[in-house]
């Protein structure tokens, strides 16, 4: 399973989910004209859900009414989960702190087949205390039955 897709599983199993229309809108937010081949346009000003226009940086108009922008636009970029917004969803096969977050939505049925794969996984020891982010990578979605391949 490359990165890529593990990173989004695991984003997704943790209650992460791609932007859309009707949420917030936050600076930063990147857009794809469907008008001129996917040319990527950037939202200059946080929004509420709500807003009527929204603000892109197009320097002929940069107000626009929320309804063009939905008809003439594709979200291209943030994650969202309940009131965060990122840019992109954590980094959870460098990163151990949100692998540590993402180790808490593991059901009581999951923790033991979990503990097990990441106990195969571990060089050192046999004990997952010393397993990399990568390895708790891949036992949490094998545990959650995402892994796809091997």
């Amino acid at each position: 399973m490359k990165p890529e897709a593990q990173r989004i599983a695991i984003a997704e199993a943790c209650g992460w989910r791609k932007w859309k229309f009707g949420d917030p809108w936050r600076k930063g937010l990147r857009l794809a004209d469907q008008r001129f081949d996917g040319f990527i346009r950037r939202v200059i000003k946080n929004a509420p859900a709500n807003s009527k226009t929204v603000l892109i940086d197009i320097d002929e108009m940069q107000t626009h009414d929320v309804s063009d922008v939905i008809s003439d636009y594709l979200p291209a970029s943030h994650w969202v989960r309940n009131d965060e917004i990122r840019i992109f969803p954590p980094d959870y096969l460098n990163d151990l702190n949100a692998m540590h977050d993402a180790e808490k939505v593991l059901t009581s049925s999951q923790i033991a087949p979990y503990v097990e794969l990441l106990e195969e996984m571990s060089e050192r020891w046999s004990t997952p205390a010393f397993g990399t982010a990568a390895q708790r990578a891949e036992a949490f979605l094998k545990a959650i039955e995402k892994w796809e391949g091997e």
